[in-house]
């Protein structure tokens, strides 16, 4: 999704800057035609990839936590 972003971004500075000096058929490419609509797509797709990582870094502390305390109850419980 990055690269496609990174992507969108620089056909979006040439289709702004440098349209005239871009080749024939650069021109007719699908991607280079709907830039908005790519671009929209893999900012999308990050959002939800950094939503997903969020919620699975805040798992990962619960069970860490668990972990410890269980770790720390069988420490001083044992015979």
């Amino acid at each position: 999704m990055q690269f496609i972003l990174t992507l969108v971004v620089i056909f979006y500075g040439i289709k702004r800057f440098f349209y005239e000096l871009v080749p024939d058929p650069l021109k007719v490419n699908v991607f280079f035609d709907y830039l908005f609509l790519w671009g929209g797509i893999s900012l999308t797709g990050v959002a939800l990839c950094y939503i997903i990582l969020i919620s699975q870094r805040q798992k990962i502390r619960e069970i860490e936590d668990k972990l410890q305390n269980h770790k720390a109850s069988t420490k001083y419980f044992r015979r």
